[in-house]
């Protein structure tokens, strides 16, 4: 007899619960103690892994301290003194000085963190060379006899193989000072890290940071041990208990005695063999011989040394496990019956409502596919599934006969359209070759083989070449002989996708067709697509602005140097009939000369200002760099400049700390710069006042000196012109105080060199113009 969809379904859902109420009832009581072992098994192994995570979070929290403390300075500093060749009674001087700051480092840490009993810098023959503790909240620093020679110790022996930055972790224990126990009793590890000498990377001692760890560990147990029937133990990788509920069996180690915990656990005896490479295993009653439930984990600790490692162990009583649960047992396997078969009634009732919207659907897609009208009405009010599944077939077919309307349109159209787009393909085509053609700089187009795929007029008449003759042929032609293999080198690394020259202009050497070389300006732009990858070249052919500007430098120069003669003699002649003839003078011809003399004087220096600006062109002007101390520097440079202050009627101040400080500077361009600033300040400040010139550390590494005066504010509007050359402020009092306009200009590019900045503050009728440079120790 063939069953309808609806009899089918609510027959097969009553089987179905049948079944599994037979299935459920049945494997429940056989699996409900695996299902409770599991269970504890999963408990006990998220408490292990709880206690793992804490521990190894305490073992290794200190970690960047002990490299910290490391790669301080004073560590080199002394190490340095302590090597150096120099006047023993000033080596001894250093020595401690260094020693002092080290041990304020090492103290401030002591302070900051209680649980670290102490910090020491040991030599590479384990003698302690700075040792810092913390006692009873009462730093003591060690000195002289009470340093100690730990050679014999093995986190010193093991510490010192390491490689920079690597740390050392110790086993956990007693601690011990002069080799005997320390009481009452210190549960203490210790982190060390290698040093080694900047200067000749060769090993010169280690860090230690000793950490008291007995109070951590206490709390993991609290934390893990409070459960009824459960142990919880840590032991070293020996099977020494750090953690046991007796309190004689913990350290025995270290006390002359051996608990170890495979003399308790014997099945455990093989987990800590060098051999076993087990990091975790649970022991059954079976296995244990005990009615006990055993997870055993080991926490790796030591990076540098991975098969060293603390044992977590967590037991717990097997009865006590299937005890909590046995009591619920009935009473879920009532409930579950009741459900199983009120899910049976519910089962064929929900069958029988849902086969009637599906029989209309069967109908519908059956007259759907027969090209038929559909007879019945689809149950698109349902709400459910079925619903939705209506719904959407009511669209579909809706959307199947606007889809064969307008596909019938679209052939209609097609042919027109790909017409139309065609013509305008070919018309953006001609247009694109129109003005690549048009362009007066060459444009050469290469793969990423360094093959030219394009080559534009403006390219044609530079280099000779015909496009059809380098079309295809290796970018490399267009070079001199002397760079084409670098080139190809350079092109097969890859290397230019990360290079300078991406988006940057640079000059370069062309040869044309017939051999002959010139000056080029080029710009490289990547050129990535789906399917291709290449570069686009912008050339410009620059011999002419190379020759001119020659002809610039050479044109300065010559006049520089030929006039700046003639002016050395006007001025000296001038100033020997001032020194010689002044009582002979009347008032007028000394005020006539006075004027040539300023005025032979502000030639000499604008001259010297364009020659400086012209070493600046033609990249001549060098440096000699040396670490100086800026107060004197600064003090010398108010020295050599106080007259400008008795000039205009102004005072220089210095205002500083006593703090010796330190620039990398080239000494006379940087009293260069000073000269400029301080002349500025005192032409623009009111008379009678005080330029204020002041040092100080800003921001890291940094040195900024200010000089500040009150008078003329620069305006905003003047803001980015005042460091271009030739530029003052537009105003006849300005002008008359004199100035070539270059100083600024000059400055910024000194401190540039000294890879500095140099800017300045104008508000409120106060100026401050300040340059930073690198500070350096000397």
């Amino acid at each position: 007899m063939k069953l309808s969809i609806g009899h089918r379904l609510g027959l097969s859902f009553v089987l179905l619960v049948l079944i599994s109420a037979g299935v459920v009832g049945g494997l429940f009581y056989t699996k409900t103690v695996d299902l409770l072992v599991k269970h504890a098994l999963d408990d006990i192994a998220d408490q292990v892994k709880s206690a793992a995570l804490m521990l190894q979070t305490v073992i290794n929290i200190n970690d960047e301290d002990v490299l910290y403390l490391a790669n301080t300075e004073s560590v080199q500093g002394l190490l340095r003194t302590r090597n150096g060749k120099q006047n023993a009674a000033l080596k001894k001087i250093k020595y401690r000085r260094w020693q002092k700051k080290l041990e304020q480092i090492f103290a401030t840490h002591l302070k900051r963190n209680s649980s670290y009993l102490s910090i020491r810098f040991i030599d590479e023959q384990g003698q302690e060379l700075v040792h810092v503790r913390n006692k009873d909240k009462k730093i003591i620093y060690y000195s002289g006899d009470s340093l100690q020679n730990k050679s014999n110790r093995v986190y010193v022996r093991e510490a010192l193989k390491l490689p920079s930055g690597v740390i050392y972790v110790s086993e956990i224990n007693l601690n011990r000072e002069f080799g005997q126990v320390v009481k009452p009793y210190q549960e203490v590890k210790r982190s060390a890290t290698p040093v080694y000498d900047e200067r000749n990377n060769k090993l010169a001692g280690l860090v230690v940071i000793t950490i008291e760890i007995g109070q951590k560990l206490r709390a993991i147990q609290k934390q893990l041990g409070q459960k009824t029937g459960s142990q919880f133990y840590i032991t070293n990788d020996q099977g020494g208990y750090l953690i046991h509920e007796n309190a004689d069996k913990t350290y025995s180690f270290d006390r002359g005695e051996h608990y170890q915990i495979q003399q308790d656990i014997p099945q455990l005896a093989k987990l800590y063999l060098p051999t076993n490479h087990q990091s975790q295993s649970i022991l059954m009653p079976s296995i244990s011989n005990e009615n006990k439930l055993i997870n055993f984990t080991k926490v790796s600790f030591d990076a540098a040394h991975p098969k060293r490692f603390i044992a977590v162990v967590l037991a717990q009583n097997y009865s006590s496990i299937v005890a909590q649960q046995a009591e619920v047992l009935n009473d879920v396997s009532f409930w579950a019956f009741v459900l199983i078969l009120i899910s049976a009634v519910v089962g064929v009732l929900l069958s029988i409502h849902v086969t009637g919207p599906i029989k209309k659907m069967t109908r519908a897609v059956n007259d759907f596919t027969h090209h038929q009208p559909i007879a019945n009405s689809l149950p698109v009010e349902k709400t459910d599934e079925v619903g939705v599944l209506a719904r959407s077939f009511e669209a579909m077919i809706k959307q199947v006969n606007k889809s064969q309307k307008d596909l019938s349109d679209l052939n209609n159209n097609l042919e027109q359209q790909v017409q139309e787009r065609t013509r305008s393909l070919k018309l953006n085509e001609e247009h694109q070759r129109t003005v690549l053609e048009s362009i007066a700089d060459a444009i050469i187009t290469i793969d990423e083989n360094s093959e030219i795929t394009g080559f534009n007029m403006s390219a044609e008449k530079i280099f000779y070449y015909k496009a059809e003759e380098v079309i295809g042929k290796n970018i490399s032609i267009l070079l001199p002989e002397n760079k084409r293999q670098s080139h190809d080198d350079y092109m097969e690394s890859k290397s230019i996708f990360h290079s300078r020259i991406i988006n940057q202009i640079r000059d370069l050497e062309g040869q044309r067709k017939d051999g002959s070389l010139f000056s080029l300006e080029l710009k490289v732009t990547p050129m990535i697509s789906e399917n291709e990858k290449g570069y686009v070249g912008v050339l410009r052919d620059i011999t002419e602005r190379k020759r001119i500007d020659k002809m610039k430098s050479e044109f300065i120069s010559t006049v520089s140097h030929e006039l700046r003669t003639p002016l050395t003699s006007m001025h000296g002649a001038i100033e020997l009939i001032k020194s010689v003839a002044s009582d002979e003078l009347s008032e007028q011809v000394k005020k006539l000369l006075q004027v040539a003399d300023n005025n032979s004087q502000r030639l000499l220096l604008l001259i010297n200002d364009i020659l400086d600006v012209q070493k600046i062109e033609s990249e001549q002007m060098f440096f000699d760099f040396h670490c100086i101390e800026v107060l004197p520097f600064v003090q010398k440079s108010l020295d050599d400049n106080i007259g400008y202050g008795e000039e205009y009627g102004v005072k220089f101040l210095l205002s500083s700390s006593d703090a010796k400080i330190c620039i990398l500077a080239d000494k006379n361009r940087l009293m260069q710069v000073m000269a400029n600033l301080l002349s500025n300040a005192a032409k623009f400040a009111d008379k009678d006042s005080v330029v204020d010139i002041a040092v100080s550390r800003s921001s890291e590494g940094f040195v900024k000196i200010s000089v500040k005066n009150n008078g003329t504010e620069i305006p905003d509007a003047f803001r980015h012109k005042v460091f271009e050359k030739f530029t003052q402020l537009d105003s006849s009092d300005t002008r008359s105080k004199g100035g070539t306009g270059l100083g600024l200009s000059i400055a910024q590019v000194i401190i540039k060199k000294h890879k500095g900045n140099i800017d300045f503050i104008s508000k409120d009728g106060v100026t401050v113009f300040y340059f930073e440079l690198p500070e350096c120790v000397c």
